[in-house]
Order: C-alpha cells, then sequence, then structure tokens
C-alpha cells in the first residue's frame, strides 16, 4: 500500500469531490467546529488579559503598571471579576461544545455516508459485480469507522491548529522576544516528533493489509469449519489465524505507542522549553512582571495545543490509509437513486414461459476465459440441467442469463429479449433459489412472502405443499407466525432450502434458476422436489444446476460443461 500524503491528496483530487465526499452535513459541522475554535481562542486573550487585572486587583503588581487588553480600564472589584470570569467561562463551554460534538458528529456522518454508499454498490449499483463478503466486513467495519475517526482527528486537528496559530500571535503582541526564544525551541521538539510520527505511518500503512487478511481468513474458517473438523486441520488454521490476529494487534499496538509517545514528549519538552525562556527573559530581556504572566500563560496553552495537535497529527497517520481507501471507494460507485419497495416478483400482467437462448457465447472473468462458444436453445416451458465439476463455468452461466454478466461475444436472449433487461422487465417473473438459503429474522410467513406481494392463503399452502414444507410447518405452535431467528436459525439446510423454494413457487414466476437446490435434501425429499418442478413444465422455464443426476432426471436438456456434450 503506497504511503498517504496529504499535499499529494489536494493535487490528485479536485477540492470539489473532497467535498462532495464530505457531504453537506460533515462539512456543515466541520464549520461548526472551527467556528468554536475560533471562539476559544477568543477566550484564550480574554483570559491573558483578565489576569493582568486579577493580579493587579489582588494588589501583586504596582498601581502604576499600565495594563493592556479589553479589561485595562476594568475595576477589579470581586463582582466584575465574577462577571468576567463567568462570561469567559460560558462562551468556553460554548466552543469547546461545537469542537468535541463537531468532531462526533462529522465522525458519524461520514461513517454513515460511506455505509451507505456500500448498500448501495452491493444492492443498486452493482453492475461491476458481486461484492465478496469478506470485502464488505473489511469495508463496512475498521475501514469506514477509521475513515470516520479521520475526519473527527482533522476537525479537531484544525481547530488547535487555529487556536495554536491565534495564541502565537497573542504572544509575540504580548512579549516578542520571549516568543521567538519559546518558538524557536517549539521548532526543535516539532522536528524530533516528525522523525517518530513517520515511522506511525509506515506502521499503519500494514494495518488495512492485516485486517483484510483477517476478516478473510475467518469467514474462510466460519463456513468451512465441518470440514476442518473431518481433515483435523483445525490446529493448523488456528495458528495460521492467531498469526494474522497477532500481527495485526503488533502493528496496531506500535503505531498507537510511537503516537502516544511523540503526544506526551511534546509538553515534558515544553516544560523545560518554559524554565529556559524564564531565565532568558529574567537575564537578558527583562521583560516587565505583568506582560511575563500573560505570556507564561499563553505559552502554556500554547504547548498544550501544540500536544494535542501531535496527538491528532499522530492519529491522523494512523487512519490515513483507510481514510484513502474509503475515499477511492466512494468515487468508484455511480449515483444511482433508490426506488420505492416494490415487489419485482408480481407482474402487472400474466406472463408466458420464455425461451431461453445462448447464441455462440464466450464468458469471461477479466482477463480468464469461463465459458467458449456455448450455443444453448431451450424452448418455451422446457427444463435445462446444467452439470459440470467445480470452476467448469455453471455459476458464471447463470450470471450471464440473469444479466449480472455481459458476454464478451455472443448474446443471451430470454424471451426475445437481451438478458441484460430481464431484472427491470414488467411482465417477466424470474424466480431463484441458490446454495445457501436467504432467511431473516421475522415470521415463516414474512420470510415465505418475501418479495412476493399479497397471497391468498390457498397459495401460500399450495406453495408449501409442492415444496414438501406443509407438514414440517403445521408441526410448529406458531405455524406460519412462528419466528425464526437470522439465517433461520431453527430449520435444518434441507427445511431452510424448502422454504426458499416454496417462495419461488408462490411467486408463480414464468422462469425459475435453481442452484444446487437439492444438495442438502435427503433421497426421500429431493424426489418429492423434484416432481413438483417436473409438474411446472410448460408453465415455467427452468434452469437447474446441480452435481446429482437425480435430480435433473425430468430435464428435457442435459448439458455437461466438463465434456461440453448435451443430451437430449
Amino acid at each position: 500500500m503506497t504511503r498517504f500524503n496529504y499535499l499529494a491528496l489536494l493535487r490528485e483530487f479536485h477540492p470539489r469531490q473532497l467535498m462532495a465526499f464530505l457531504g453537506r452535513r460533515t462539512a456543515a459541522w466541520f464549520a461548526l467546529g472551527l467556528c468554536g475554535s475560533l471562539l476559544l481562542a477568543f477566550m484564550e486573550a480574554m483570559m491573558a488579559s483578565f489576569l493582568q487585572i486579577f493580579l493587579k486587583g489582588l494588589g501583586l503588581l504596582s498601581p502604576g503598571i499600565a495594563i493592556g487588553g479589553p479589561f485595562r480600564d476594568l475595576n477589579a472589584t470581586p463582582t466584575n471579576i465574577g462577571i468576567v470570569l463567568v462570561s469567559i467561562g460560558l462562551f468556553r463551554f460554548i466552543g469547546q461544545y461545537l469542537v468535541l460534538y463537531g468532531g462526533s458528529a462529522v465522525q458519524e456522518h461520514m461513517t454513515f455516508r460511506l455505509r451507505e454508499r456500500l448498500l448501495t454498490r452491493v444492492l443498486i449499483a452493482n453492475d461491476k459485480g458481486q461484492v465478496p463478503a469478506s470485502e464488505c466486513n473489511h469495508y463496512f467495519g475498521q475501514c469506514f469507522l477509521n475513515s470516520g475517526y479521520m475526519c473527527g482527528v482533522l476537525l479537531q486537528g484544525v481547530s488547535l491548529a487555529l487556536q495554536a496559530c491565534a495564541l502565537l500571535a497573542l504572544m509575540f503582541y504580548v512579549s516578542p522576544a520571549e516568543s521567538a526564544v519559546g518558538t524557536a525551541g517549539l521548532l526543535v521538539i516539532g522536528v524530533l516528533s516528525s522523525f517518530i510520527v513517520r515511522r506511525v505511518r509506515i506502521v499503519a500503512n500494514r494495518i488495512p493489509i492485516e485486517n483484510r487478511a483477517v476478516n478473510g481468513g475467518i469467514i474462510r474458517v466460519a463456513r468451512n469449519w465441518m470440514l476442518l473438523k473431518v481433515l483435523k486441520t483445525e490446529g493448523l488454521e488456528y495458528a495460521r489465524m492467531f498469526s494474522s490476529v497477532e500481527k495485526l494487534r503488533n502493528f496496531t499496538l506500535e503505531a498507537n505507542s510511537r503516537s502516544h509517545f511523540a503526544s506526551a514528549l511534546t509538553p515534558f519538552l515544553g516544560i523545560i522549553l518554559l524554565f529556559l525562556v524564564i531565565l532568558v527573559s529574567q537575564h537578558t530581556f527583562k521583560t516587565p512582571a505583568i506582560a511575563l504572566v500573560s505570556f507564561l500563560y499563553l505559552f502554556v496553552r500554547f504547548v498544550q495545543g501544540l500536544a494535542g495537535l501531535v496527538a491528532m497529527g499522530g492519529g491522523a497517520v494512523y487512519y490515513a490509509p483507510h481514510f484513502r481507501e474509503a475515499f477511492h471507494f466512494y468515487f468508484s460507485v455511480k449515483d444511482k437513486k433508490y426506488a420505492s419497495p416494490e415487489c419485482t416478483l408480481t407482474p402487472t400482467a400474466e406472463a408466458l414461459a420464455p425461451e431461453v437462448t445462448f447464441e455462440d457465447v464466450d464468458l469471461s472473468h477479466g482477463s480468464q476465459a469461463i465459458v467458449r462458444g456455448l450455443t444453448i436453445r431451450l424452448a418455451p416451458g422446457q427444463q435445462l440441467g446444467l452439470v459440470g465439476p467445480s470452476g467448469s463455468g455453471k455459476s458464471t452461466i447463470l450470471a450471464a442469463l440473469l444479466g449480472l454478466l455481459a458476454p464478451s461475444r455472443g448474446v443471451v436472449k430470454v424471451g426475445g429479449v437481451v438478458a441484460a433487461r430481464i431484472l427491470t422487465d414488467k411482465i417477466l417473473r424470474v424466480g431463484y433459489v441458490g446454495p445457501e438459503p436467504f432467511l431473516f429474522a421475522g415470521t415463516i410467513r414474512e420470510n415465505l412472502v418475501y418479495g412476493c406481494g399479497d397471497h391468498s392463503e390457498q397459495d401460500v399452502h399450495a406453495a408449501l405443499g409442492l415444496a414438501n414444507m406443509a407438514d414440517v410447518i403445521n408441526g410448529f405452535p406458531g405455524r406460519l407466525e412462528t419466528k425464526l431467528t437470522e439465517n433461520g436459525e431453527g430449520l435444518s439446510a434441507g427445511q431452510k432450502q424448502r422454504l426458499c423454494l416454496a417462495r419461488v413457487f408462490l411467486a408463480k414466476p414464468s422462469l425459475i434458476i435453481l442452484d444446487e437446490v437439492t444438495a442438502n435434501l435427503d433421497v426421500e425429499t429431493e424426489r418429492g422436489i423434484v416432481e413438483s418442478i417436473h409438474s411446472l413444465a410448460g408453465i415455467a422455464t427452468v434452469v437447474f444446476v446441480s452435481h446429482r443426476l437425480s435430480a435433473l432426471k425430468y430435464a428435457d436438456t442435459i448439458f455437461d460443461l466438463g465434456s461440453h456434450v448435451k443430451q437430449e
């Protein structure tokens, strides 16, 4: 991963892109936070001026000493002092709230925008294909969270920088000589801190890489834990995952350690520098005591601000790689408006079973050819079985049939319409069941009618009967109102798949695509499902992918992608 460079970022992207990336709400809170920082800087000036009149009121300064600032004519009575202090405290409270809450608001609005962008990429603007689950976890989790933190850190950093600039100007106004000495010393401290932060940047660039490895590995292990048990390789996988998790922890700790060290070092060296400035002032500059008091207050606040700025800089370097990655991801997704939810499987007119044709089709992923010269014609209402070894192109053909993958040569048509248009067709209804059942937390009825619109009880029970699920559902105390947890926990793998099949039967689609739906079914249940699918002959065109030839006994055509042999 390339090193993050702020100047390179500004040169690479137009400011309008940065504004579009942040969004109006984020930018608005950013502006409010900056206003708060300016208010805080102004209150520091008021406090420095107030200290002079307060010390004179206590009798610690001779009456003849001239006092500058807005409070020079103030009568230092307890009432006046109380009013000034409360006023300064109130305005400091407002400024501090704007800065702190502004940082949180910027962070959350930015994270929300990025997560909404990911949802758009996965569900709406998915013309580039499916986003892997590990990528979704990476983006939705640490990448977008750290990008939000980066925006919050930037606001805090810019706010501290504005305050530091205002304090520096006041310091030079109050005591130019001491300010020059102090600034020179702080420049030396800044150079030292920059060397530490540079190492933080190098380590931080490794964190997203390790985070991806951890996300991908844990998903792979969770999905195949039974296989690992059988192969007795759980110890090997544990060692691999432990190594990745340990690397992620070590890189994170090292980056944080160096960042916090630089932050803590600044005030420590600032105190030493303050002592040296006082010595020089007393022995060389002979600065009046009242001016020196104001300078010391401003200098201490200035060093505190610089320490916070160094901390923000370390945090920004830590979050920067994810911020840049999120920036590029945001603009890689096309803007598409979300249409209001509607049942895509409910037709506006009765649809007939379509003809499906592949005319000399080549399919590929990137530069890798998957399928070459595929020619198939499936008459309306017929059933096509696709078989072949893993990697032979079965899922690729289904993606082309659904219009999710454009052929590199040839054309795929459904009902005389180019496949790319079938999912937006108002008449054609498509039913799909994949190898992994899609169920969500809700009642069985809600899962059954999902995407299917309103149906009568008779239609619901007929669909359950076709999927051999009627007896199972009737065995539950709540029947159709029985609650399911996420992913249908509580049902067996076969029952989950049959419930998804019942959803397809309920929708009465004219084109049905089944991808390994009988893989988790026993022989008897598979036989009943196959008979139900066969009963749709002439009513719906069916494309059935299976490794089990028994599931394709009624197929009109079986195409073996391994041997490129077609059986009629």
